[in-house]
């Protein structure tokens, strides 16, 4: 049994929806319950970026979400990221699944989430860094177990990723 299907019994939904930015969007199905939980957030890899005092053997990638308009009729949350100020400038709309739009899910909104991945002489050191405003304190520790699970396996993915290179 695999870390994420521990606490998630899926399917866990991921899609990617590209324009000039791309948008994620993660879905989880709790295993206690039927509540599901989502987030949206927009992603940028940078690479040799000054901004993050990047080098060649370094590469971040980093997500954070915006205050998105997802068409959802019960959770209208006005999100004010607490980490990067410069998310109020980007104000999407997207014409979510029907479950979103009718309020099925529970929101989750991504402060700051992302990978530091630097290549060393004879490794490759993964660093994952995670803030997360669950917004379902009911389900908050199982939902932190389910995203963390799945970043893990991201974890594991490139490693394996990397190891056959």
């Amino acid at each position: 049994m695999s870390l994420l299907s521990k606490y998630n019994d899926g399917p866990t939904t991921f899609h990617i929806r590209f324009s000039i930015v791309p948008w994620i969007l993660l879905c989880f199905r709790q295993k206690s319950s039927s509540k599901e939980t989502f987030f949206f957030s927009h992603s940028s890899k940078n690479e040799n970026s000054t901004l993050y005092s990047v080098s060649d053997d370094i590469t971040i990638i980093v997500y954070t979400s915006s205050n998105t308009d997802d068409y959802n009729s019960v959770d209208k949350t006005e999100y004010v990221n607490p980490i990067v100020d410069s998310a109020h400038l980007v104000k999407p709309k997207i014409y979510s699944e029907k479950d979103i739009r009718d309020g099925e899910l529970t929101k989750m909104f991504v402060n700051l989430s992302g990978y530091i991945i630097q290549k060393k002489k004879d490794c490759v050191d993964i660093t994952y860094l995670d803030s997360i405003d669950i917004n379902a304190p009911m389900f908050e520790n199982i939902l932190i177990r389910i995203v963390h699970s799945a970043h893990i396996l991201n974890i594991l993915n490139i490693s394996t990723i990397i190891s056959m290179k």
